[in-house]
């Protein structure tokens, strides 16, 4: 499994700009998103390269040209679930409460936009248009999360495409991070394709 760093803005570009006009649109505040770092991560790895905290996992199987194509997957801490929530529906923000069926279907609402967006942007940069599944939130730390996605699938999953997310906003400390589980033969695509990213855009094509 390789380590890809990437970050030419030709790559986030498309991607950052969708998500972030969706996300301030439905959080009626300005919000900043950088798309700051893709990598291709150990699935191993990954759990040790995000917090192990109580959060909304947001899962979307990828559908399009290709049969089914792999999982989009949206992560958002606790603290930011109950934030997000509490701004879409005009409520006061009480950080201590549990999560409940308001956050669920606000935050799958937030996934829905957010990850169709970011589809979009992949989809034109990519050359692949792949569509999200309907979401369906679990709250629970993230590994488990991912475990219980391998096991349904039943397909072997080595690596995960770590688009490592950053949200700057005024009034509101948000985050969130999206993850891509490609099937193998996907994988492959898309390693090529980022690869040619990077290369053009060392090549300052």
């Amino acid at each position: 499994s390789g380590y890809l760093p990437v970050r030419p803005s030709s790559l986030s570009g498309f991607v950052e700009e969708e998500m972030q006009t969706t996300l301030s649109t439905m959080l009626n505040t300005p919000i900043m998103l950088n798309v700051h770092e893709i990598n291709i991560v150990d699935l191993h790895e990954i759990n040790k390269q995000i917090e192990q905290d109580l959060s909304a996992m947001v899962i979307f199987t990828m559908e399009g040209q290709m049969a089914k194509a792999g999982y989009v997957i949206l992560h958002v801490p606790q603290e930011s679930v109950i934030q997000m929530t509490s701004i879409m529906l005009g409520l006061p923000i009480e950080p201590d409460r549990p999560l409940n069926e308001m956050d669920e279907s606000a935050i799958n609402e937030i996934g829905n936009i957010m990850v169709s967006a970011f589809l979009d942007g992949t989809a034109e940069l990519l050359g692949i248009i792949m569509l999200p599944s309907p979401p369906r939130t679990i709250f629970d730390l993230p590994k488990n999360v991912f475990d219980l996605v391998i096991k349904e699938s039943n397909i072997l999953y080595d690596n995960v495409v770590f688009f490592k997310t950053e949200l700057i906003c005024d009034e509101h400390e948000l985050s969130l991070n999206i993850f891509m589980l490609p099937n193998p033969p996907v994988l492959l695509d898309i390693v090529k394709m980022l690869e040619k990213i990077i290369e053009d855009s060392a090549a300052g094509m």
